[in-house]
């Protein structure tokens, strides 16, 4: 019997092997869930949904949407960040902001939008 064995200690190669990416898409719908911003992950306090933000749940649904923001931009890198704040902007995947996410207190329309 091996001795991780002995000890209940899980088998190196079958430990949970999801990537990083899973890892934070479910952490992110949590916090969709609970009624936070999911780029709270990279800041220093929960950013709260806007009042008037479509539902998390539902992607087809009427209500402001990151995706209809001012401060969502395509970066250099052709990658969707919300510019308002530097904190909010990394070059990594943490910070891309996902156009179907429900809109943050901080939603302001773009010009043309439909919020």
């Amino acid at each position: 019997m091996p001795q991780d064995a002995l000890f209940g200690a899980p088998d190196p190669i079958s430990a949970d092997t999801e990537s990083v990416a899973v890892r934070r898409t479910r952490r992110q719908a949590d916090l969709l869930a609970a009624g936070i911003h999911p780029l709270t992950l990279v800041l220093t306090r929960p950013l709260r949904l806007h009042s008037e933000a479509a539902p998390a749940d539902d992607r087809k649904a009427n209500g402001r949407r990151c995706g209809d923001c001012h401060w969502r931009q395509v970066d250099a890198w052709d990658f969707p960040k919300c510019t308002l704040a530097p904190t909010r902007i990394s070059r990594g995947a943490a910070t891309d902001c996902r156009a179907w996410w429900p809109g943050c207190v901080d939603h302001r329309p773009a010009p043309g939008g439909r919020a």
